[in-house]
């Protein structure tokens, strides 16, 4: 139940918004896509405010896996578990994706999958831009979605837990799902 609430907590709070309001006296929801995240912040303020609002995100997502491994260190699924609240959080509550926290939050938990899907999911990018051309945007999208469900394949691989892989699947179809209602701040010019 803890780790549900610090979860919840932590992607509840619209931070790169009140970071982009304080600093810049923009609002990330009235502009671009109206997504509250990363690539908003980068896209809209620049480097000075996104890099900033980046390791906010990070924070976010390598927090809750931190004090599950502290809680749990006998059962690694809930490192994995507790990624789930702060993405559902920053989507239902602070219009973000939550990607930027699950990638981090995956690559302290087990780096090799975190690098595993990253592979697949450029693999795939790559893939996709020689079928449909380089600027795709439509390639870029598929590439993170089959970037994100791949981490399911490389947990069993690399964890042999059937929780841990039970876990990741439920992670990865949380993101996709989201990926998939949710406009792309990287096709902002």
């Amino acid at each position: 139940m803890g780790l549900f609430i610090l979860g919840s907590v932590l992607g509840a709070l619209p931070l790169p918004q009140w970071l982009t309001q304080i600093i810049a006296r923009r609002d990330l929801t009235q502009s671009g896509t109206g997504n509250v995240s990363v690539a908003a912040a980068f896209k809209q303020v620049g480097p000075r405010l996104g890099v900033p609002i980046v390791l906010v995100e990070i924070a976010r997502g390598v927090v809750p896996v931190l004090v599950a491994r502290a809680w749990f260190p006998e059962t690694p699924a809930w490192q994995v578990v507790a990624i789930a609240p702060v993405v559902m959080a920053r989507y239902a509550i602070a219009s973000g994706g939550g990607v930027t926290n699950s990638v981090w939050g995956v690559l302290v938990y087990s780096p090799g999958v975190a690098l595993g899907s990253g592979l697949t999911g450029w693999l795939t990018w790559k893939g996709l831009q020689l079928a449909w051309g380089k600027t795709s945007g439509r390639a870029r999208r598929w590439a993170a979605r089959i970037g994100c469900a791949s981490a399911a394949v490389w947990t069993w691989p690399i964890s042999r837990s059937l929780s841990e892989t039970a876990a990741m699947t439920g992670l990865a179809f949380l993101l996709v799902g989201i990926n998939l209602r949710q406009a792309d701040d990287a096709d902002l010019s």
